[in-house]
Formats: C-alpha cells, structure tokens, sequence
C-alpha cells in the first residue's frame, strides 16, 4: 500500500520572509521583508510581542522597531484583504542594539586622521551613495594628490561595500562587516587594493597595515567621543 502524498509545498513568494536582520546578526531596528502579493499590512512580533505595524504596497515592506537589548525572535504576520494571515519562519536569535550604534557615513571635524581630504555625497539611492573625495596621500615625505569616486552600498546593521568608480587608483574595493561579540562589537575590514604606478613605488603591506592601523584607531576613538 502506497503512503499518501505529500502536500505539495507553498511557494517561497507566497509566504513572508524576513531578510533582514539574520539569525545571529546584530539588530538596530530596522526591518526588511517579502511578502506575498495580495498583503495589505504585516506585524512584526518580537518573542511573541506586537512590535510594528505598517501598510503595504507592492511585496516588500520595511518596518522600525525598538528592542529589547538582548538576544530576541522575530516572526512577520502578513494579512490580505480577507483577513488572512500567513507568518514567517522565525529569525533569531538577533541581538537588540540601540538604533544610534547602527554604522553610518558621517565626517570627523576633530580628528585630523579622519579629514585628511575633501570628502561629499554627490548622489544619495537611498542605501546606494556615491562619494566623491579629493585630498594628499602621504607616504613619508612624498605627498601624492588623489581623487577618488566611489560606490558605497550600506546593508543597515550589517556590511559598507565601497567600490571605486573612478580615482587615481587602478582598483579598490572594501568591505566592512559589523557583528555583534560578546558585550561588544566587532569591526572586520578587507581591502583590495591595486595602486597606480606612483603609489605602487611606495606602498607596501607594512606600509598599509601602519596607515590602517592608525586610521581604525582614529575611528574607535572618534566613536568613543561621540558616546560621551
């Protein structure tokens, strides 16, 4: 005797999807979803909780919502116009973060590691903006003028993907990746960098890992002053 089939299974995009934040991804209150065509509001629950609620139009929604500081579950209901619901699979465990410790792009006006040149946004997409920076490069005692146009992609909570679009390098491209560790959080930076056949002269890896170095503690230390 035969067993009796399976049902067969429900389509992705007809069932809601948190894609971001991830399980065990660092959460500064931003929500972003898929779901199903036809959906006129979702909520969003945190362990069980009502959170946020928002109206939807098309099949991707982005909600805000505030956190417990601690690690949480998030599930998403979608409802239609017929009243019915259809939920999520759960995401967690995310770490609730205060929304003021998400990475931006923002200039120091103090430290001079951080404004060693001229730097402006020149086109704004939302979380796609393209900078525009023009300053000297110091190698000991040979200053190289530069500029430089890149494509900074921002995934909120998460990564900075910044690719060169035009500059005086022949490629560069970096990725920073923020996650949460312990009481803290942590910073991981890569670079790849092809130089120009000035710069090439000049720069070694001792070379970068000194400036990089240097330009990371300015930046923790920038952080910790705007905690004050």
């Amino acid at each position: 005797m035969m067993p009796p089939a399976l049902p067969p299974a429900k389509p992705l995009v007809d069932t809601p999807r948190i894609v971001q934040p991830a399980a065990y991804q660092a959460f500064f209150g931003n929500v972003a979803a898929v779901v199903p065509r036809g959906t006129e509001y979702v909520i969003l629950l945190v362990d069980g909780d009502r959170k946020a609620i928002r109206v939807v139009q098309g099949n991707r929604v982005r909600l805000q919502a505030v956190l417990p500081r601690r690690d949480v579950t998030l599930r998403l209901v979608a409802v239609d116009g017929k009243s019915h619901r259809d939920t999520s699979a759960p995401v967690g465990p995310v770490l609730g973060l205060a929304a003021s410790a998400a990475p931006r792009l923002t200039a120091s006006t103090e430290d001079p590691a951080l404004s060693s040149g001229e730097s402006k946004v020149v086109a704004n997409e939302g979380n796609v903006l393209t900078v525009e920076q023009k300053g000297n490069a110091k190698f000991g005692l040979l200053s190289i003028p530069y500029t430089s146009v890149r494509k900074m992609e921002l995934e909120p909570q998460n990564t900075i993907l910044s690719t060169q679009v035009s500059g005086s390098m022949r490629k560069l491209v970096s990725l920073m990746r923020v996650t949460p560790e312990g009481s803290g959080t942590r910073l991981d930076y890569r670079l790849e960098i092809v130089p120009s056949a000035i710069a090439s002269s000049v720069m070694s890896r001792d070379f970068l890992k000194g400036e990089l170095t240097e330009q990371f503690t300015a930046i923790v230390g920038e952080m910790v002053r705007r905690a004050k």
